[in-house]
C-alpha cells in the first residue's frame, strides 16, 4: 500500500497548494512572504487563496515532503522558513504543465 507522501507524484496539487509550491521555489520564504507575494501578484483576483489556505497548503506541502522548514531567529520572534525538498524539485516539472 501506497504512503499518502507517496502518491502525490500521481495527482495534481490543490491550487492554493499548488500556487504555495510555485513561490517556494523561487525561493525559501516564510509566510509571511507568501501572502505578501499572493496578495501583490493579484492571485487572489483568479482563486479563492487567503491567509488560512496558504498555512494549511505549507502543512499539506510539508507531510507530503515536497518544502522542509528551517527555524529563522532574528530581532523579532522566531520564523519557519520553507524551501523546497529535492522531491518538490522533482515534482515541480510536472507541475509547471499542469498549470
Amino acid at each position: 500500500m501506497k504512503k499518502q507522501s507517496d502518491e502525490i507524484s500521481e495527482q495534481k496539487l490543490p491550487t492554493a497548494a499548488l500556487i504555495v509550491l510555485s513561490i517556494i521555489a523561487e525561493q525559501s520564504v516564510h509566510g509571511y512572504d507568501i501572502e505578501r507575494t499572493v496578495t501583490t501578484r493579484g492571485f487572489k483576483f483568479w482563486t479563492d487563496i487567503g491567509k488560512t489556505s496558504i498555512y494549511k497548503s505549507l502543512s499539506f506541502l510539508e507531510e507530503r515532503n515536497l518544502v522542509k522548514t528551517k527555524l529563522k531567529e532574528g530581532s523579532g520572534p522566531v520564523k519557519k522558513v520553507f524551501s523546497i525538498t529535492e522531491k518538490g524539485k522533482k515534482y515541480w516539472p510536472k507541475m509547471e504543465h499542469g498549470f
